[in-house]
Order: structure tokens, then sequence, then C-alpha cells
């Protein structure tokens, strides 16, 4: 690749700011496939702060957040009207309480951020998180199953979890930067067969987070038939935009506030 940039692993080695592949580098972008906008309500891009917030979960999720900090994210969520909260699920009452009565979405995580937990226990995280008010589960798959060539424990891992929150919208966290180009598309395509209603990059806790390529192979793989989400990463308004661009139509992302306060360019 030109200017000393290289592809490893889906990661782009060379580039000081991966993520904002669009601003930075629109050689890249225009290589991408699909870029088409048909996933997105009405196939256009969002112009204002206020069209962009609903595409975002707007998280707290670093080990230190207190319950005063969670309360703020859930303010700053109804104020802007992102899309929901993702909070690890020993927070799921206090989001439940604090957004009942708006549109903002209770969303937690299950297995969170290795994805190596006993099967029953990401089943009884998941299942209680639900009873507690969420109403969208995000878990993490067993990266060692897949890489092991073990996929079909694997999807009966997330399977067991999205059957016992049948009311929830799951999201499978496939934590890409830690997959070859061979084991991303096996893990997507299991994560698929066992019910994920969307497929999310990463849980920003790996040693990468969301790109391009990822978010497009995601896409290419899901079709209509489900979500993508990029997370991990996602800092800014240009990135976002990229990312919606290259298949996204969700964004995980703790700068939500920066994002969509920035001026359109």
């Amino acid at each position: 690749m030109a200017d000393g940039r290289e592809w490893i692993h889906g990661q782009c080695v060379g580039c000081p700011v991966p993520v904002e592949c669009g601003t930075r580098c629109p050689d890249l972008v225009s290589d991408l496939a699909p870029l088409r906008l048909g996933w997105l309500p009405g196939g256009v891009l969002p112009t204002a702060a206020a069209d962009l917030a609903p595409f975002i979960d707007h998280t707290i999720l670093v080990p230190e957040a207190t319950a005063s900090a969670v309360e703020r994210t859930c303010a700053d969520a109804v104020k802007w009207g992102f899309a929901a909260v993702c909070v690890n699920s020993t927070w799921v009452p206090v989001v439940a309480r604090e957004l009942r009565g708006t549109k903002v979405r209770v969303c937690a995580t299950a297995g969170f951020p290795l994805g190596a937990a006993l099967t029953a226990s990401k089943v009884a995280e998941a299942r209680a998180a639900a009873e507690a008010g969420a109403t969208e589960i995000d878990v993490v798959l067993n990266i060692g199953l897949v890489r092991g060539g073990q996929d079909a424990d694997a999807r009966d891992d997330l399977r067991a979890v999205i059957r016992a929150v049948p009311g929830a919208i799951v999201k499978v966290i496939l934590e890409m930067c830690c997959l070859s180009e061979d084991e991303k598309r096996r893990a997507a395509r299991l994560a698929l067969d066992a019910g994920a209603r969307f497929l999310k990059t990463s849980t920003g806790f790996g040693p990468g987070g969301a790109n391009l390529r990822d978010v497009s192979l995601l896409r290419s793989l899901a079709g209509s038939a489900a979500g993508v989400k990029a997370s991990g990463g996602v800092r800014t308004r240009a990135a976002a935009l990229a990312f919606l661009r290259a298949g996204a139509n969700r964004l995980g992302a703790s700068s939500s506030v920066k994002i969509v306060g920035e001026p359109a360019a």
C-alpha cells in the first residue's frame, strides 16, 4: 500500500489515526466494498448532530465507572437522543431507572470483555441483565474456540445466550483484531447462524479497534439479515461518518457527545 501503509489482519499499520481512513486516505475508502447507503434509513448519511445521534450506543464500560458517572452518561444520552446506553451488567438497574420513559434503550454486555467465560455464566449474565431492564445485549464471542477450529462450539455458546433472552436484540462482538481473515469470515457466519441481530467489530479493550475494511467485510457477510456495529476507537464525527459509509448502522462510542457536538464539515 502507498505511503508506507500496510494491512495486517485488517489493521492499518503506519497510520497514526487508522479509524479516520475516510478523511485521511480517500484512496483506501474508494477501494472498499460495498460503498453504498442502502442499509441506512432513507439511504442518506446524517448531516446534523441530531441525525447522527440515533446511530450511536453511548458507552461507559471502564471498570472504574461509578453510579454517578453512569447517571451522567444516561443524562447525556437522553439530551442528545442516542440509540442506547451500553454498560457492564452491574449497572443495568441504574440505567433502566434513569432511562425509564425515554426512547433511549438499555444495553448490557455479557461475557465482557474476553468472551471466555463458561456458557452458563454468559447465559446467566444476559438473562439477569434482561430481567433488570436491558433490551439489548452485547455478548463477546469465545475467540479461542474460533481460533482453535471449534466453530460449532462457539456457535452453540452464542446460541445459548441468544435463546436465553428472546425479547432482546443481541449483538455479537467478534473482536476482529484478534482474528485472521479466514477466522473473521467464519466467526461472522457462525454468529449469524446462532441468531445474532448485529455483528460488532470490537470490545474496545483488545489490541485494536474498528476499521473500515472489517466493517465493509461484516456488511458484505451480513447483507440485509443483520446490522453491523463499529466500536472501538470511534472518536470523531469524520470517523463516525466513514464507518456509516462503509456499512455500519450502529456505532459504539464513549466520545459520543464530542462526536455529535462537532460542526459538520
